[in-house]
């Protein structure tokens, strides 16, 4: 049942400081400008938690789900737990992001055929798990096809870890894989009223098995915050299976453990619920309101450090230029970089190691705002020529001629 959009609590609440809106109206979700600091702290948390072992993957779009109601009513329920609900930014993966977004979780969503910790929501902090579930359990990607996935904000209290309700996954004929238990055994478990929440004492469960996946029972328990959309080849593999299923990154449930992203740059990470009444005195309700001074300063100092890293990123970029290079870093800070036979879409043609000397004839984002250099020696191909970060992958050792026609081409990033 989708639950009615109301302002009741908007004058008593402040939203996150990201939102661009009032969070009333339709459509709730709102870009996420590339270059942005909020854009590269999405995606690195994606990458930096197992998404980079997912093949192929690369984030064509990040949203920012701005629905009020829907915040409001997570709010008061990670507050009602005390100490920030104990807050972790978790993935969501289901053929239902669209209508999470706008009615948030709801359990007539939820599989009654197979759930290995019972009839709740999931979410895990390591990406390749919701991947699995982006277009339908098992689902792979179809080449050039969008899949998407949710950042949510799960506020998971006294968490407990509980053991598989049944061994296996439910029978199905000529899969040797399945079983014991049949799909009926199965359903008649999930129906169960222990199965169907938290127990006593707890709100959250977590699998015990591996601890890498996460299960909460209500509606209000969780905010989806973000919704990145992606490209990608293939599946990681099986979650459930191994070795997939031993190579997942476990969530951390303790009190005090961090999981969550952070909007550099900034003076303080706004989301930690530490500061939350901090950032909530500085956010003036009216201009010249109470705390109106400290946070224009705030601002002001904010917009002097995005100019300031724009100009550092300006000038790397206009140091390219024609000549020898030694390779410092792959594109995520590795000791290697790709060598691909075209900008976009190419064919991988091998590595070259960090220390490598390369002879740079041009350098050209491509159409995702990666700046790329071509190069003529030791074989031809485009490397990677920063990070996501902005830092120089090549060292220059000298220039070297080339004909007329042929200077690099210095693009802004």
């Amino acid at each position: 049942m989708a639950h009615a959009h109301t302002s009741r609590f908007v004058k008593d609440l402040s939203m996150p400081r990201q939102w661009t809106s009032d969070g009333q109206e339709k459509p709730f979700t709102h870009e996420v400008v590339h270059e942005s600091a909020e854009f590269q702290a999405v995606e690195n948390y994606l990458l930096d938690n197992g998404g980079d072992e997912i093949p192929g993957l690369r984030v064509e779009e990040v949203l920012r789900v701005e629905n009020a109601d829907l915040y409001q009513r997570y709010y008061l329920h990670r507050e009602s737990l005390g100490n920030g609900g104990n807050e972790k930014w978790l993935w969501h993966g289901s053929a239902a992001v669209d209508s999470i977004i706008e009615d948030g979780f709801e359990k007539c969503y939820t599989n009654l055929d197979f759930n290995a910790l019972g009839d709740c929501f999931y979410a895990a902090i390591d990406p390749r798990l919701p991947d699995y579930f982006a277009k339908g359990r098992g689902v792979k990607p179809v080449p050039g096809e969008l899949r998407q996935i949710l950042l949510v904000r799960v506020a998971i209290g006294e968490c407990i870890e509980k053991e598989r309700i049944l061994q296996g996954k439910p029978l199905v004929v000529d899969d040797p894989l399945s079983g014991p238990h049949t799909s009926e055994e199965w359903q008649k478990q999930l129906r169960l009223c222990v199965n169907r929440k938290a127990p006593d004492g707890y709100n959250t469960v977590l699998a015990a098995w591996n601890k890498s996946e996460l299960g909460f029972f209500k509606e209000d328990h969780a905010y989806p915050a973000y919704m990145v959309k992606y490209k990608s080849l293939e599946l990681a593999g099986d979650p459930y299976s191994p070795p997939l299923c031993y190579k997942l990154k476990r969530i951390l449930t303790s009190r005090g453990s961090k999981a969550c992203i952070c909007f550099l740059p900034c003076t303080v990470d706004e989301e930690d619920p530490s500061v939350a009444l901090e950032m909530q005195r500085l956010q003036p309700e009216v201009p010249g309101g109470a705390g109106a001074g400290k946070f224009i300063q705030q601002e002001e100092e904010k917009t002097r450090l995005e100019e300031e890293a724009e100009r550092r990123r300006q000038v790397r970029i206009m140091s390219l230029t024609p000549g020898k290079y030694k390779i410092l870093r792959g594109m995520r800070d590795s000791d290697s970089t790709t060598v691909w036979t075209v900008l976009v879409n190419g064919k991988r043609d091998g590595t070259l190691k960090i220390g490598e000397e390369v002879v740079l004839v041009n350098a050209q984002k491509n159409v995702y705002g990666d700046l790329y250099a071509y190069i003529s020696s030791p074989r031809s191909g485009w490397i990677c020529a920063k990070t996501r970060n902005g830092d120089a992958c090549l060292e220059p050792i000298s220039d070297v001629s080339f004909a007329p026609g042929s200077m690099i081409t210095a693009v802004a990033f």
